[in-house]
């Protein structure tokens, strides 16, 4: 069964992992699967690979670190507003948000959260942005609609 076929069969939105470390995807992956309406459909920790998983998978969203081994995170945004520009994008990162946020988003991202925060922030920053929405740091879980001041 082809990826895309699959996807269809489900009510589950797919998202994709790009982290190069090993520990922080895990738990990524755990997080996301307690939700009923989420699944991680790949893990990858290159550019290089997140660009053939997203080719592969057709995932609805990639959560994506700005630092990967050897190479920028930048580099897979980049990918995803030339080429696919359907599959949503939030960036997790350990870099200051009050430098990068409006920066990711100004590339195409549709979130920015800190690996600061907490685990529900992650969710909401998902979800937000599978709805269409900005996420900001500043957002809390609450919030809903557009945000970006």
């Amino acid at each position: 069964m082809e990826p895309k076929e699959r996807a269809e069969k489900t009510d589950k939105r797919r998202v994709l992992l790009v982290e190069d470390h090993p520990i922080v995807r895990q738990g990524l992956r755990q997080i996301i699967e307690l939700e009923d309406d989420l699944e991680v459909c790949g893990e990858e920790a290159t550019t290089h690979d997140a660009i053939r998983a997203i080719e592969a998978l057709h995932p609805d969203l990639v959560l994506l670190d700005l630092a990967l081994r050897g190479s920028s995170g930048t580099d897979v945004l980049k990918y995803i507003q030339e080429h696919w520009i359907s599959v949503r994008t939030v960036v997790i990162s350990s870099n200051p948000p009050e430098i990068w946020a409006e920066e990711v988003i100004r590339h195409g991202a549709l979130g920015y959260i800190s690996k600061d925060e907490a685990v529900d922030h992650v969710i909401h920053a998902i979800r937000s942005a599978l709805s269409g929405n900005i996420y900001t740091p500043d957002q809390k879980p609450a919030d809903s609609g557009h945000w970006f001041g």
